[in-house]
């Protein structure tokens, strides 16, 4: 990240979702040691690979999982 920032590189999406156990604390850390801002991805999986505390939950619950995690 620190040769993509020394290049120019200002931002990336990383464009793993909650569903498939992304790392939020850790974009957060690159992005705050490195000063490339780190977008992180948004979506969905099938429900084969949601966990089982997200398939019959509410949207607003779901929203808050996915922005905190």
């Amino acid at each position: 990240m620190e040769l993509y920032k020394q290049f120019g590189g200002g931002a990336i999406v990383e464009n793993t979702n909650h569903g498939i156990q992304r790392n939020v604390k850790f974009m957060k850390e690159v992005s705050q040691r490195t000063g490339v801002h780190v977008i992180a991805g948004t979506g969905r999986n099938d429900a084969d690979f949601h966990p089982l505390y997200i398939l019959g939950n509410e949207v607003s619950f779901i929203i808050i999982i996915c922005a905190v995690y």
